[in-house]
């Protein structure tokens, strides 16, 4: 990883790639708002809104895609 030597230790103990089912539930079992995962992600399909990017590069630095 190029980037890899300007990484803070600490924050390099804080990052984990998950693949594979034993992994994404590693994920799910780490987050504490599942419903608002994509399926991707081990959260519900229904429910989940599309990104807009038109809608999003409109909005204030402020405010969440979600609000």
């Amino acid at each position: 990883m190029i980037v890899r030597p300007f990484v803070d230790p600490i924050t390099k103990e804080k990052i984990v790639f998950c693949s594979g089912k034993s992994g994404i539930a590693k994920f799910v079992s780490a987050v504490s708002a599942t419903d608002k995962l994509e399926a991707v992600a081990g959260g519900p399909a229904e429910g989940v809104r599309d990104f807009d990017s038109k809608e999003y590069m409109h909005l204030p630095f402020s405010a969440t895609f979600d609000e």
